[in-house]
């Protein structure tokens, strides 16, 4: 019997193995990270085909809600998560910011 996992919706990854589909909870390392904060997962628009799983670029940054409502405005995700391209996480000065995923 195989030992199947869930991948993690904020971070895609596994502690252990590969996964079989997104859970529903992140795992404890991304509750940490809304916990402290508004999570913005990097993404590239121009690799992505489809708009329901947006090419990652391996990016996640933590920023304050006050930040997510200048980017979002009115529409903040309630979820406290978002995907923002790389492109534009570079224009906002965001660190570490991988254009080359």
């Amino acid at each position: 019997m195989l030992d199947t996992k869930e991948l993690c919706p904020i971070c895609a990854k596994t502690e252990l193995g590969p996964g079989t589909g997104f859970s529903k909870e992140p795992c404890e390392k991304c509750k940490e990270y809304k916990a402290m904060g508004f999570v913005l997962i990097g993404a590239v628009e121009a690799k992505t085909s489809d708009a329901t799983s947006p090419y990652r670029s391996g990016n996640i940054w933590v920023v304050k809600e006050e930040v997510a409502v200048s980017l979002f405005g009115k529409d903040v995700p309630k979820s406290g998560v978002a995907f923002i391209d790389v492109t534009v996480a570079q224009q906002l000065g965001l660190p570490g910011v991988n254009l080359n995923a």
